[in-house]
């Protein structure tokens, strides 16, 4: 995948993390990581996960090849197969922090038990 207007914007003003700047590492094949680990790096808390899901909302030409992130672990791929399911539950835990002023941890309990 080549780097697209949307992936420059991106890099210039989105909020980035290691695991967002994997996708965009292992999709482009340009290591624009800071950490050793590279690509591996997955989200591990839902902090994490919203920076990804932020990527994606950014640069949809992303999400369409986010299956590919399936081929660097066994974590990036559990996470692939349940991205909708996490997205719910991003949403979920924003609209029950309106409404309530806290948050459970379903969301990073389901992440942990994914391997994150």
């Amino acid at each position: 995948m080549k780097i697209t207007e949307n992936i420059n914007r991106w890099l210039a003003e989105g909020e980035r993390g290691i695991s967002s700047e994997a996708i965009i590492s292992y999709l482009t094949g340009i290591n624009i990581g800071r950490d050793s680990k590279g690509f591996g790096n997955h989200p591990s808390d839902p902090s994490d996960f919203e920076r990804c899901s932020e990527l994606l909302k950014m640069c949809p030409e992303i999400k369409a090849e986010l299956y590919q992130m399936k081929e660097v672990s066994g974590v990036w791929s559990k996470l692939v197969e349940n991205w909708d399911i996490l997205e719910q539950m991003l949403e979920d835990g924003r609209e029950q922090i309106l409404q309530t002023g806290t948050n459970d941890d379903k969301m990073y309990q389901f992440m942990k038990s994914l391997g994150c």
